[in-house]
């Protein structure tokens, strides 16, 4: 159980880190700066960043929009969001 969990932590940094290089590379040098400016609770990003949270589908959605992602880059980040919870529900049975 406890590499699974550990698997699951180490893909949620691992999207994190996806996602704070896409804040980075727009020139946003601050989650609490996206969180201000686009209604997202004040530790959101923060906690996705640092794989403290997994983002909901909508908020997901919502960056692809200000980190003005590719469609393959969006992908790329839905497909492991969606792989982190599949095994989350694994866990759960």
């Amino acid at each position: 159980m406890y590499r699974i969990e550990t698997w699951i932590k180490n893909k949620q940094v691992e999207l994190g880190e996806k996602l704070k290089l896409y804040r980075i590379s727009r020139g946003i040098d601050s989650p609490y700066k996206v969180a201000r400016a686009y209604g997202f609770g004040q530790d959101t990003i923060d906690k996705v960043e640092k794989g403290d949270s997994l983002p909901s589908k909508r908020t997901l959605s919502q960056l692809k929009v200000i980190y003005e992602l590719s469609l393959e880059q969006y992908k790329e980040l839905v497909d492991l969001r969606k792989e982190i919870k599949d095994t989350m529900k694994g866990l759960e049975k």
